[in-house]
Formats: structure tokens, sequence, C-alpha cells
């Protein structure tokens, strides 16, 4: 690692250069998502009843469900909402604000890593442009991602460009490091790693101090001692309210299969997960928004060829950093960097929400673009301070012509058509089976998106194909049920439906519900009513069941005082949830 001030070489472009080209670059790049509507998980994120700016105090109350605790995302959503309404353009073009931010952030803090401001803003460029960003960008679960990043990466900032004698011995740097932790753990759990890679900093950063000296300098740090105070006071409250610091209760096999296997067989998985985010990273262009079950297949063996296939590739990275790190200690310090942020979020430590997404490489990334800047830089193919203040203006724009050719114009092209992806869920889920065939929530949501439009037989395609590859997905058995409902296949969807009776587990209600339809079509009216009751005696505040059920009872069963109970819950239930 370069100890070498950049801030003090005399720079031959004006110091707003670079950043108002980082600007540039990231408002140019994502001027197409404003035209995106929501997509994805958005919706679950707009709940109607998110309180009001005026009550805003109360996503700081833990949820008794075991939800993900991040109150930082909340507020920034109740104001998205609050000052915007609903229009998908705001809370994108806050997201971009972010990641501008964020980009800005990482070519400050890459110019005092490497030591140079162009590796910086080469660095800075290629964490602008990632197709893998996009993600993060998009879907409004990951805007707590993006809020903990920035935090993140201004806390590294503050130990980068604070070098002097006494440094970190200041009460006031402590306290605004501890800040900022505080404020990313509240924006995103990921930001556990935070500590971690202040030390990993603290160690790799003055390569001409002896490893006693900046060990002893990290323990006399006030500003790593706050780190791991605001650590422990938050699992502490965590564990106080019952709720696992990295993971959640009430994950779903769909998601996360990885959080229902055994210990052997996650972690096992997790190296494999490790590996296709490295690809990812370095090779963006096969990107998902979907990786549940089953895309990325369960290892139980640690002789399986997919296991060893990931060992190989990482290792590659490994050796090589391993083999160079005396001489060029960038490459290990990228290479550490990266496989202490990444797996935290592979499962490798404890299951979290899902088995692997892209969003979570937000902050991993940066370490890929660190070693790409520096290799670039060991090779002239862009030019260090001192070259670029002695060299022509042709000579300069040569060397980096050869780094936009090879990868930011690439990169920046699936960037942009990546975005494009992201219009509405049909163009999304239709990319995602190209890239993760084996999805079956993705092959589920298609199918939603054909259902709502009518296209029952597109629909019924999809639905089907989730079934084969997840013979027990109850979730997409209904909806197959009522893709063949609305074609008249009536027996059919009946035979289904019984198929899965006694192992439908959370979605019995839906089954009974679509049961009672069915039986409707078939015209066995008496059955339909019981199945109606069944799933109202497992949810009674279902508006659709009591309505329909009520229509049954007092138009078909010759029962009004049934019917018109049913059809006053209806409706009052209905008109509650209007309120």
């Amino acid at each position: 690692m370069s100890q070498k001030n950049y801030l003090s070489t005399k720079p031959s472009l004006p110091p707003r250069f670079f950043p108002g080209l980082l600007i540039l670059v990231v408002v140019i790049l994502n001027l197409n998502t404003m035209r995106n509507g929501f997509t994805h998980d958005d919706r679950e994120m707009l709940e109607p009843s998110r309180p009001a700016l005026s009550r805003a105090w109360e996503v700081f109350l833990p949820d008794p469900a075991g939800s993900p605790y991040r109150p930082m995302q909340e507020l920034s959503l109740i104001a998205n909402q609050t000052f915007g309404g609903s229009d998908p353009g705001g809370f994108r073009g806050l997201n971009v604000a972010l990641h501008l931010l964020t980009t800005l952030l990482v070519f400050y803090l890459s110019a005092g890593i490497l030591g140079e401001r162009t590796a910086g803003f080469a660095a800075a460029l290629l964490f602008a442009v990632h197709p893998v960003h996009v993600e993060a960008i998009q879907n409004l679960q990951n805007r707590g991602i993006l809020l903990a990043a920035a935090a993140m990466f201004a806390a590294l900032l503050l130990f980068v460009h604070n070098r002097g004698a006494g440094r970190g011995r200041s009460f006031g740097g402590a306290a605004a490091v501890a800040g900022l932790y505080a404020f990313a753990l509240l924006s995103n759990e990921y930001a556990l790693v935070l500590p971690a890679l202040w030390v990993l900093l603290a160690l790799f950063f003055r390569p001409e101090e002896s490893g006693k000296d900046r060990l002893g300098g990290l323990l006399r740090d006030l500003r790593f001692w706050s780190l791991l105070a605001v650590s422990a006071i938050y699992a502490a409250a965590r564990n106080a309210a019952a709720v696992s610091v990295l993971g959640y209760s009430g994950i779903d096999f769909i998601r996360n299969p990885l959080a229902f296997a055994s210990a052997a067989e996650r972690v096992l998985t997790a190296v494999d997960v490790i590996r296709r985010y490295l690809v990812l990273l370095v090779w963006p262009y096969g990107l998902s928004p979907d990786y549940s079950f089953d895309a990325v297949p369960l290892i139980a063996n640690l002789f399986s060829p997919q296991l060893l296939l990931s060992l190989a590739t990482l290792a590659v990275p490994v050796v090589a950093a391993l083999w160079v790190g005396r001489k060029r200690p960038s490459y290990l310090f990228c290479c550490t960097f990266f496989l202490l942020s990444v797996a935290i979020v592979s499962n490798l430590f404890s299951p979290i929400r899902v088995t692997m997404a892209e969003g979570l490489l937000y902050v991993p990334s940066v370490a890929i673009c660190w070693a790409l800047a520096r290799f670039f830089l060991d090779l002239n193919w862009i030019p260090s301070d001192r070259m670029a203040a002695q060299a022509s203006g042709l000579r300069r724009l040569k060397l980096i012509a050869l780094l936009l050719i090879c990868i930011v114009v690439p990169w920046a092209g699936k960037t942009y058509v990546r975005n494009a992806e992201w219009k509405d869920d049909g163009t999304l889920y239709r990319a995602a089976i190209r890239t993760t065939p084996r999805s079956v929530r993705a092959r589920l949501l298609l199918g939603d998106v054909y259902f709502a439009q009518s296209d029952y037989l597109g629909a019924e395609r999809h639905y089907y194909q989730a079934l084969q590859i997840y013979p027990d997905f109850a979730e997409a058995a209904v909806r197959l049920a009522a893709a063949y409902r609305e074609l008249d296949r009536f027996p059919k969807a009946l035979e289904l439906l019984n198929n899965f009776a006694g192992r439908s587990g959370t979605f019995e209600e839906q089954r009974l519900r679509e049961l009672g339809r069915v039986y409707f079509g078939l015209g066995e009216f008496r059955k339909a009513a019981d199945s109606y009751e069944q799933a109202l005696r497992l949810n009674d505040s279902d508006a659709e069941a009591h309505r329909e059920l009520g229509i049954i009872y007092s138009q078909i069963l010759n029962q009004p005082e049934k019917g018109r109970f049913h059809l006053e819950r209806s409706r009052a239930l209905a008109s509650r949830s209007t309120l």
C-alpha cells in the first residue's frame, strides 16, 4: 500500500475535474432509470401502514415479527413518500443520488489508499459504471445498503485522511466514526463488517511501520474502540429484542434454502456463492434479480465437482495476491477486503434472507475496482500523478483510452441495458429466467405477470415449470390451479389442489379459497361453501372470501342470513383496509 499523500501532489487538472466527471457519468448512465416503474419487491417496501413523517419515530420501535431492523432505510422511504408521493422516479432519483455520493466517497478513499488521484479516479469510474450495482439502485429493498455503504466509506475515509502523529486519539474523531457506524448499522446490518475492514486498513495502510507498530497504533486508536463499542451495543440490543444479529426469523425456504440445510451444506454452498460473486464482479454479464431455489444448488459433498471448481476459482486470486504481496501489498489488501466484505453476505457464518443477491455486492465490488486500478497503474495503462503532470494531453488520452475500451465502455453499456430491464415486472422476470432458468420464484413471478394480463396459457406454462423444478412448491400449485380454473379446466385444478391437501403449509388458506372457486365452477356449491368456511377459519380477515361465500349463501344455497352476515363482514373489512 502506498503511503504517499495524493493531496500533496500538484494536480495537472483542476481539483474538481475528476469529481465533476464522475458526477456526469453517474447522472447520464442512470437517466433511463427514471422511466422505470415499481418492480420486483418494491411494493413490499411501500406499505400503506407506513407512518407519516410526523410519526417517523415509530420506525425505531422493534418489529415483533422479526423483520430487518433498518430505521434509517425506513426514514428515507417515509421522506420519499411524504415529499414525492408514490412516483417511482422520486424513489429511484434518491437512490441514484446516494450512488453518486458513494461514488465520490470511493474516489477520495481510493485516491488515498492507492496514493494516486488518477488511480483513484479509475477505481471510482469502474465503481460508478459497474453493472452489478444496478440492483442496488433499482430495488428499493436495497436502499439501506446504499445508505450503509455511504456511511462506511465515509468512516474509512476519516481513517485514510488522518495520518498524523496523534491519529485516532481525538475524541471528536472517535465520535464522528461511531456516529457514521451507528448510522450504517441502523440502515443495514451488513455494516457489522466495518470494524474488520478498519483493522485491515490499519494493518495494510502504513507499510513503512513494523507489524508491531501498526498493531500498537490500532490499539491506541480511539476510533477503533468506538467501533467495537457500537458493535457491542447493537448486538446487545438485537439480543434483547430476541432478533439474531445477522439472521432473521421467518426466512422463506424458496428465497434461501441454505437456511434450512445442515451447517455443513450451508458452509460448502456458501463457498460456491462467494465464487459466483467473484465471477459476477469480474464478468458482470450474467446478472439476475433472483437467485432463489434452485438457482444455486446445495453442495453436500466435499468432493463435489462444483465445490472443487469454486475452490480452484477462488484459489487463483488468493495465491496471486500472496505471491506478489511482499512487493505489491495492494493486491493482498484488495483480496482480503473482498473476502471479508463478501463472507458476511454469503451465508457462511449465519443464514440471511436470500441465498445470494447482486445488491449485496455493493461494498465488496470496490475491492475489485481497487485491484483493477492498481493493475492498470502498474501496466502504465493509466498514468500516475507524476506522469499525468508531465505527459502531453495526447499521450494521457491514449493511456486512458485503453482502460475505457477494455472495461469502462462495455460495463457502462451493460449497466444502461440492465437499467432498462428493470422497466416493469414482465421485462425483469423474462431477463431473470434467461440467466437463472431454474429460479422457481422468477418463474412464479413471471407467471403472475401473465396472469394479471389475462394470458392464462402463459401463466400456466411458467407456474407448471416452477412446479417441475420444485414439486412441493405449494404457492405455485395454487396459482397453477387458478390458471386452470380460468381456462375452464376445473377437473385438473381440483386434482392439483387435492394433491396438496395437508402439505400446503402457510398457503393452506389460499389453497382452500381456490378450492372453493373450483367447486363453484363445477357447480358443487355446498363443497364450495365448506371450502370457504375452512379458509375463513384460518384467516377471518379475508374480505374477498367473505364476499364470495356471501354470494353463495344468499343467491344459491338460499341461506340469506348467512349470506348477509358474510357480505356485511366483507364490506367492513374492505372499508377498513382503505383507511
